[in-house]
């Protein structure tokens, strides 16, 4: 609406800039206008009146000559003037000398006769119009004298010539404006519906996303429950689409991706939602669909679904597996439902099963999950969490190069909760958004604090799978590090294999976006994951972080040097640097120096601290970073 009301501002001022130039443009041609007509019939008016004066002439004396046009002023009807063939004036009526006594000769000169016919020019602000005539068989020329000043005809004339002129003009320009804002505010609103379209709908497959599936599962959940009817909520994830994907590659996944959608419009009613949630997990809102006919819909979607799809010259075959959430049963709140319906999800692909509809019994931790989320919530609008930073220790300096950011939930009643038991769930509820948000904007703000206080140092931040997926996670990113005036190598970004090979297009998109930032990028937990080495080498990845797993036994189990070796060699052979988590001892340590290992994290340097307490362990360290200065104590 604000765009609108500028927009008619400035059409409006358009369109009186318009109507005042074409007005002042009007207003001059139709003023000349009328003075030349009027001086056309003044011209007319001349020669006829010389036709008379001309048998008058032909027998007078020339010593009357002077006062001739007095005595014949009558036959005027205007005031004359009557030259010689010198142009010297001979005779002047009583009207004209009362018109302009004093100015007779200069006007008569300005007249330039021999050049013209007709004109005008002004006496004391009053425009005169004169006229030229010959008198025939005389050597005498005549010259006609109008006022303008007070005649009605004339000044009428001009004036209905203005009106009807300037109607014409104002209702053209307001026209004109009235279009070009009709046509500027289509263009406009075309623009904003292709933007709103690409923000409400998947990229790929252009069915809704979760945002609208969101809202039109809150308008189906008040509707219904106004008319007393159920709704039901279906996630459809689609069985050996990850075996497809690296077989046929990325291309292919893609194509049978966009099938779906149109597979599944074909047998479903119109009014019902199809949107696609993650990778290849969509979803299935039916509304006024409870539990007596949702048989007769799932297996329309299965038999659906099963028909092979062409793919490059192929007939692929896949299947589904369904979790199903209803309201009021499952749920009475589209976060619930939707959370509700991840959960029967998992339970039908852990039981083996096609579909499974959700029961409270089948997830007896639900109530004290929701309740969990929500003081997670409130905690995130309180500020109670709190950062904690463990040093990454350059293995060939000994210095700290680096802190990794781990969140910690110190609850007022439960006592410490562990990242691992509110993360994973902060996923599924959607909250991991602001969780991560608040995550970022401390780091950050944390790494300003430090620098200013000379401990220039990058600080780590774990980012989880459905983050990596966020379209706006990078200008976020950006607007902090604009905000708190950093430069993008006082951050790293760590992210699982598994987050990655969970959908690695989008994954690449998101990585490629922060790489071009300048953001040092890192995957996590390196080992325990899927990455194949063809995937590996497209990544635009900076470091592997051993998994811990590998790292603590190391002076107990030789195989696990082995693995830890190989990773090194692996990751140096393709540019990327290593990190090994998990070091607890100096033993440890030494081995991974002699390895080659770049960077060393764990308990062995210290456990994760808060930022005071880190701040205190850097002074008394001895791996305290080469741009820390010691205060001197006296």
């Amino acid at each position: 609406m604000k765009l609108r009301a500028r927009l008619l501002i400035a059409f409006t001022g358009v369109a009186l800039v318009v109507i005042t130039l074409f007005g002042s443009i009007a207003y001059h041609i139709t003023r000349d206008f009328a003075a030349e007509e009027e001086t056309h019939l003044l011209q007319s008016f001349a020669q006829e009146r010389a036709k008379v004066l001309s048998k008058l002439l032909q027998n007078i004396n020339e010593e009357k000559i002077d006062n001739f046009l007095s005595r014949h002023e009558s036959n005027l009807h205007y005031p004359g003037i009557l030259l010689n063939q010198g142009n010297e004036l001979v005779s002047i009526s009583p009207n004209a000398k009362t018109l302009f006594p004093k100015y007779i000769a200069l006007q008569l000169e300005a007249l330039n006769i021999q050049a013209n016919d007709g004109g005008s020019f002004e006496i004391n602000n009053t425009e005169i119009l004169w006229a030229l005539a010959t008198i025939p068989d005389t050597g005498y020329k005549l010259v006609i004298i109008h006022n303008t000043d007070g005649d009605a005809s004339f000044i009428e004339s001009v004036g209905a010539q203005l009106l009807v002129t300037g109607i014409i003009t104002i209702s053209l320009a307001i026209w004109g404006a009235l279009i070009l804002a009709s046509f500027i505010s289509k263009r406009l609103d075309g623009q904003n519906n292709i933007l709103v379209h690409q923000a409400l709908h998947d990229h790929l497959t252009d069915l809704p996303n979760r945002y609208v599936l969101s809202d039109r599962l809150q308008q189906a959940i008040y509707y219904c429950s106004r008319e007393g009817l159920p709704v039901s909520l279906l996630l459809l994830d689609l069985k050996r689409f990850k075996e497809i994907n690296d077989t046929l590659g990325h291309r292919s996944g893609d194509t049978l991706l966009k099938q779906i959608g149109p597979r599944l419009k074909s047998i479903l009613w119109e009014p019902d939602t199809i949107a696609r949630v993650d990778g290849d997990v969509f979803a299935v809102l039916l509304p006024k669909v409870g539990k007596n006919n949702l048989d007769i819909v799932i297996n329309k979607i299965t038999a659906a679904l099963e028909k092979p799809f062409p793919v490059d010259d192929l007939e692929l075959e896949t299947s589904v597996t369904i979790g199903v959430a209803i309201f009021p049963e499952s749920g009475k709140d589209p976060d619930g439902l939707i959370r509700q319906a991840h959960v029967a999800l998992f339970q039908t692909k852990k039981n083996g099963r096609d579909f499974t509809i959700y029961s409270a019994e089948a997830d007896p931790h639900s109530i004290e999950q929701l309740t969990l989320m929500s003081e997670l919530r409130q905690a995130l609008n309180n500020n109670e969490l709190e950062l904690y930073y463990q040093p990454k220790i350059d293995l060939k300096t000994q210095q700290v190069i680096g802190a990794e950011a781990l969140i910690r939930w110190q609850h007022p009643e439960r006592g410490f909760i562990p990242p691992d038991d509110f993360i994973p769930k902060a996923e599924q509820s959607g909250l991991i958004r602001p969780l991560t948000s608040w995550v970022l904007e401390h780091a950050l703000k944390q790494s300003h604090d430090w620098y200013n206080r000379g401990i220039n140092i990058s600080i780590a931040v774990n980012v989880s799978q459905r983050s990596l997926y966020d379209q706006q996670l990078t200008e976020q990113i950006a607007e902090l590090m604009q905000k708190m005036k950093i430069g993008a190598c006082s951050l790293d970004i760590e992210i699982t294999e598994t987050a990655i090979m969970a959908d690695p297009v989008h994954s690449l998109a998101t990585l490629y976006a922060l790489k071009l930032m300048g953001i040092k990028l890192s995957i996590d937990d390196f080992g325990t994951g899927f990455t194949s080495l063809s995937h590996l080498k497209e990544l635009p990845i900076d470091e592997l972080k051993i998994d811990k797993s590998f790292v603590m036994n190391m002076a107990k189990d030789n195989k696990d040097v082995v693995i830890v070796s190989t990773i090194i060699e692996l990751a140096h052979s393709m540019g990327r640097s290593v990190v090994a988590e998990g070091v607890e001892s100096q033993e440890t340590m030494s081995m991974l120096i002699a390895l080659g290992c770049d960077t060393a994290q764990g308990f062995y340097m210290t456990k994760p601290l808060p930022a005071l307490e880190f701040e205190n362990w850097l002074k008394m360290s001895n791996w305290h970073p080469a741009q820390y200065k010691k205060p001197n104590i006296a």
